[in-house]
């Protein structure tokens, strides 16, 4: 009765305690443990989800406002819990996190009990204790229980421990404490020979801490009933209660689990029948029978282990290697599954050494940073956390911000070019934002995202005097070329580029000079032969007018008026041209026309004219002689076919025509410009009569006249 009284004293002590330290409001004077507390958080945690639905489709919203002033709303939609006291954001565990104990994964096996009274430290005080505590011990290593980490612990022989404190001495732990594990919470008093024991084995990484409560028993009977241990798994932060029996002279019920803060975050186990088939207790305040027939095998064990932190997040943007970001950019990553808030960290250096920003309290999937420097790269990585712990954190991406526009660089018309048309486009290559890049490329990210381009405009400028106002100047481009038209012939001009991105305009490119062509020549007027003429020699020259501006005329002979064939197709750069001899045919009747020709272009044809060729042909014979002259012909008489030779000095318009003997003009052998030399030409009289003929040579103001006689 003593010590049942001492009890109830102890449990009243310890509710004085609580409720004068325990805090049970925030700094606003709001109990978080109230109905009403919950309720708000819950409403405003909607009115969240709303908002942050609406940041992932890109609108521009404002933060939701709490009516109760408990919760804010950074522009991120990361939750906090407001003090009006203080004017701190202190962050909250969000209202859908999941308790941890509770999410233990349980298993059963059986292995060797082990004891370790004669290895193990024992517990001063702990032989043959009945209601005793004690603490507290270093457990060896970090272990992480409720996802916090713990390095110490207190036991009581009540059979349990708690972590980090000494434990009171409560009859039903998993009920009344919390950060329990508890392999026979009762009322118990060690044996005789029974005491509690710690040890720690094994090396880095996987070290074990077990404490033992040797040869337990309940009171009052105080027999060697069973032994328990509790073993801590470094690493995998797994527990196993280990169980030997012993004489199993008690009927009694004890609890069996492990639990958190609160106690109704709990895992235990119970049964009245069969300890191998246990199941999960349905309340904090669940127990095993433990009797003389039903009792623990030896070697059973029973784990918990923590569920994993939730996966690495898997990130969005910015790339990695992404250039051209805009200063104020918005980093954003994928949601882990399970995850209650996430650190982002954002450093200018790849091994995080220099941290910018670090919050540990995101609970959104993206976080838009502040005002960064021009041209600078930073690197920025994310982990998620559960009420078990961090994640890894994900790789470090590295992007560069963007600086002003590169200067654009000019393409055409090139740098001195000449003989450019009056009406044509400038193109330039497109600008980006001013990179460590030696040249302005497309980048696909693994996404198939296209890294935007920062440029948005061009300013576009061409002068024929750049001392003078521009001849056209134009900011709203937005694509890489500016047609022109209109502009003046055989003229320079310089024209320059620039572009615009977020920081604004950037720097003119050098100026590109370029000349324009020369206007094109107008057309040539025809000189010789005469339109309609007759008996122009085969191999006459061709003449016509000179054109101011022309540089090539290119003249076409054909017998066919549309010059579907031509007989004769060149160009010369002068005004005339003699034909070839043997290229054209006697008495056949030719049309002719000639343009001329520039850098500019080309002229019309020249008007069409024709003529016809004579009927013989005429044959340079000799060198060029000193006088006019006109032989006498031979045969003579003839039948019915006489040559004729001249010769002429310098280049004359020449005729030879054939009379009778009584002066009509009868043929024509020669009519065309001719040039010096010494010429016969035919003339066959198979068509005239016998008789008596005169023919004549005129070549310029030269005349002269012999008589030949046909004879048939």
């Amino acid at each position: 009765m003593k010590k049942k009284l001492s009890t109830i004293i102890t449990l009243v002590l310890i509710s004085v305690l609580v409720i004068a330290f325990y805090p049970l409001t925030n700094g606003a004077g709001v109990d978080i443990d109230s109905p009403g507390y919950e309720k708000a958080k819950q409403d405003y945690y909607y009115l969240l989800l709303k908002y942050k639905e609406d940041l992932a489709l890109g609108k521009n919203v404002t933060p939701p406002v709490d009516p109760s002033g408990y919760f804010t709303t950074d522009v991120n939609g990361n939750l906090s819990l407001a003090n009006s006291q203080t004017g701190e954001l202190k962050t909250i565990k969000p209202f859908l996190e999941q308790d941890v104990v509770n999410t233990y994964a349980f298993t059963q096996s059986t292995q060797t009990y082990t004891a370790i009274n004669t290895t193990g430290t024992l517990i001063a005080g702990s032989s043959n204790c009945d209601d005793g505590s004690f603490g507290t011990f270093p457990i060896g290593f970090t272990f992480t229980y409720n996802g916090t980490a713990q390095t110490t612990f207190g036991v009581c022989c009540n059979g349990f421990l708690s972590f980090g404190v000494i434990p009171g001495s409560s009859y039903t732990p998993l009920s009344t404490w919390t950060n329990v594990i508890a392999p026979g919470g009762q009322d118990c008093q060690l044996y005789t020979d029974g005491a509690i024991y710690y040890q720690t084995t094994g090396s880095a990484p996987n070290r074990v801490c077990t404490i033992e409560w040797y040869h337990q028993g309940f009171w009052p009977t105080s027999g060697n009933e069973l032994s328990y241990q509790i073993k801590l798994y470094e690493t995998s932060n797994a527990v196993q209660l280990v169980y030997q029996t012993g004489t199993r002279v008690s009927t009694i019920y004890f609890q069996v689990g492990i639990n958190g803060s609160p106690n109704t975050d709990f895992a235990n186990r119970t049964t009245t029948s069969n300890w191998s088939a246990t199941t999960a207790g349905g309340s904090n305040s669940a127990t095993c029978l433990f009797s003389p027939s039903v009792y623990p095998a030896s070697g059973l064990t029973f784990q918990w282990a923590p569920p994993a932190p939730p996966p690495t997040p898997v990130q969005v943007r910015p790339v990695y290697g992404a250039v051209g970001r805009p200063q104020n950019d918005t980093i954003q990553w994928n949601a882990s599954s399970g995850a209650t808030n996430y650190n982002m960290q954002l450093a200018t250096d790849t091994t995080f050494s220099t941290l910018l920003y670090s919050d540990t309290n995101l609970t959104g999937t993206q976080y838009t940073i502040g005002t960064l420097s021009p041209l600078a790269t930073y690197w920025w990585r994310v982990r998620s956390k559960n009420a078990v712990g961090w994640s890894a954190f994900s790789p470090g991406w590295k992007f560069k911000i963007m600086g002003p526009a590169t200067v654009p660089v000019l393409l055409t018309p090139a740098n001195n070019a000449v003989n450019q048309p009056v009406a044509l486009s400038c193109f330039w290559r497109k600008a980006v934002d001013q990179t460590a890049r030696p040249l302005p490329i497309h980048i696909i990210s693994l996404e198939g995202e296209y890294y935007p381009d920062a440029v948005s405009n061009y300013w576009f400028e061409i002068y024929a005097d750049t001392a003078a106002a521009p001849v056209v100047r134009d900011s709203t481009l937005t694509d890489t070329t500016r047609a022109l038209t209109g502009l003046t012939n055989n003229t320079n001009y310089w024209w320059r580029v620039k572009a615009k991105n977020n920081l604004g305009w950037g720097t003119f490119s050098a100026y590109f000079k370029f000349t324009t062509v020369v206007a094109i020549p107008a057309a040539p007027s025809n000189i010789y032969p005469a339109n309609g003429s007759t008996g122009i020699i085969p191999s006459t020259l061709i003449d016509w007018s000179l054109v101011s501006g022309a540089a090539t005329y290119k003249l076409q002979v054909s017998t066919d008026s549309t010059f579907a064939t031509v007989q004769l197709d060149t160009t010369v750069s002068t005004d005339s041209v003699r034909i070839p001899v043997g290229r054209l045919l006697n008495n056949t009747r030719y049309y002719w026309h000639v343009r001329s020709q520039n850098a500019g272009g080309n002229s019309a044809y020249s008007p069409l004219w024709n003529y016809t060729t004579s009927l013989v042909g005429v044959v340079n014979t000799g060198e060029i002689p000193k006088v006019f002259r006109l032989y006498h012909a031979y045969p003579n008489p003839f039948n019915p076919v006489a040559t004729i030779k001249f010769d002429i000095p310098v280049s004359s318009a020449v005729n030879i025509e054939i009379f009778n003997s009584i002066g009509q003009s009868v043929g024509t052998l020669v009519n065309s410009d001719m040039e010096a030399g010494s010429y016969s030409v035919i003339w066959d009289a198979a068509g005239s009569s016998s008789g008596v003929y005169f023919y004549r040579l005129t070549a310029g103001s030269y005349t002269e006249i012999h008589k030949m006689v046909l004879l048939k």
